[in-house]
């Protein structure tokens, strides 16, 4: 696994993010059984992943109580994790002492300066990379951006019929892939074909190539979709790879939770 500071924050953590939000209810694409929540922490832990990101609203509190049980029932030296929270009541829920970030609250009464940005980012929505982006830069605010992969659908080609959960959701919403996409999701399956590694793992190794990127939020369903996603750390994609992917990118209107 690879390390890397927190903007100018002095606080260094793993290269790839573990997002919390699927573990701990039963609806849509989420994870209700705690087993395999412990099962995909432990392996993610094993394997260098340090930083763990949750909050009050996932599963209305379950995802963090998931967290907490498995840092104690691995007896996880507190010392050796970075959690990133945004919550009341979540240290109980957590069972700790203290978190290393707490997110979205505003700047009054002296609070400690902003360090992180969770914004939405992939080779599909790249609209922050306007203004946003280049302002936690200068500010020396870390980048930790959600929907690296978005939402699965830069991991199979876009005439493959959706399966996952959370697809068909997405495109019962009219958040599928849209006519602009289609060329990015191309040059992402020609280059994954080239090199004989995943679609996932490309779009993953583009936004690791991001300079404005600290470390993505990954989220996942299995251990064998995390130890794919780790081999991402190791991928190098040439600058006219990179160019091929983000060649057919348009400017669109701002949405997600950015």
């Amino acid at each position: 696994m690879q390390y890397v500071n927190l903007g100018k924050s002095g606080l260094k953590v793993s290269r790839l993010i573990l997002g919390c939000m699927t573990y701990g209810s039963a609806q849509g694409w989420m994870i209700p059984d705690e087993e395999e929540c412990f099962k995909q922490l432990k392996y993610a832990y094993d394997q260098g992943i340090n930083t763990f990101d949750t909050a009050n609203v996932y599963s209305f509190g379950q995802s963090e109580m998931i967290l907490g049980k498995f840092l104690k029932m691995y007896n996880i030296p507190r010392e050796t994790v970075r959690i990133f929270a945004s919550v009341k009541n979540s240290l109980e829920r957590l069972q700790l002492d203290y978190f290393q970030i707490m997110q979205q609250y505003a700047l009054h009464n002296k609070l400690t300066p902003f360090i992180s940005m969770q914004n939405q980012h992939n080779a599909m929505y790249r609209e922050e990379e306007r203004e946003m982006m280049p302002t936690l830069e200068y500010f020396g605010v870390g980048s930790i951006p959600w929907g690296p992969l978005a939402a699965g659908l830069l991991c199979r080609p876009y005439a493959e019929p959706v399966q996952s959960t959370r697809g068909v959701l997405r495109e019962k919403f009219n958040q599928g892939v849209q006519e602009p996409d289609k060329e990015i999701i191309d040059a992402v399956e020609v280059i994954a074909k080239r090199k004989g590694v995943t679609m996932a793992q490309i779009a993953l190794a583009w936004s690791l190539h991001n300079k404005y990127v600290c470390a993505p939020i990954i989220g996942i369903n299995s251990t064998e979709r995390l130890h794919d996603l780790i081999k991402a750390l190791d991928l190098k994609l040439s600058r006219e790879e990179i160019k091929s992917i983000e060649h057919g990118y348009l400017p669109q209107s701002i949405k997600g939770h950015t």
